[in-house]
């Protein structure tokens, strides 16, 4: 059985298992998809802080719902579908799309030794359009699959692809300017 099915079936399980009240199993759930799901959130709401808070409600939520999953159908679905509309939600609260301000993130992304993520961010955010940056945060940090990522951006798996595929060019170019497969031989980090 592939990975990806299962760590479903895992959570689907847990899922039940904490529907009946067992809370213990919220952890399996964590363990597998907790950083999916903080950039998820990330990649919607774009600070940091406001990623973390959604991670954490968004696990409250699960916990407080689990009785209404249906066994046996996709527990990753369900799980993403919940993270997606608190941040969505959050974002409409805050009405306001605001990007990272320098200074929430320099506090923020500087505490637990998440200086590489920050330094990452920063570089995402000045080089890329910001769907390409919702791209590569859910693609090689949040680990979806193009075709879920197409799924959640309402684009073709194709053009997911090419926009990923454009994204890591510039990245690139950015991060090793002497290369001489890059052209413009400059950096900006």
């Amino acid at each position: 059985m592939p990975e990806f099915d299962l760590e479903n079936v895992q959570c689907g399980k847990a899922l039940c298992r904490i529907a009946k009240g067992d809370c213990s199993a919220l952890d399996v759930i964590y363990e597998a998809w907790g950083r999916r799901i903080f950039f998820l959130a990330l990649s919607i709401l774009h600070n940091y802080s406001d990623a973390e808070d959604v991670t954490s409600e968004t696990l409250l939520e699960v916990a407080g719902s689990a009785a209404r999953f249906t066994p046996g159908s996709n527990a990753r679905a369900w799980v993403t579908a919940i993270a997606r509309n608190l941040a969505l939600k959050k974002l409409r609260d805050r009405e306001c799309a605001a990007d990272l301000s320098e200074h929430e993130s320099d506090a923020a992304l500087l505490q637990d030794d998440a200086y590489s993520e920050y330094e990452l961010l920063s570089l995402l955010r000045r080089t890329l359009a910001p769907e390409d940056q919702r791209i590569v945060l859910l693609h090689v940090y949040g680990g979806y699959k193009f075709r879920e990522i197409a799924q959640m951006t309402d684009m073709t798996v194709e053009s997911v692809k090419k926009r990923s595929q454009r994204a890591m060019k510039k990245l690139a170019e950015q991060l090793s300017p002497d290369d001489p497969k890059n052209k413009k031989g400059e950096t900006k980090i």
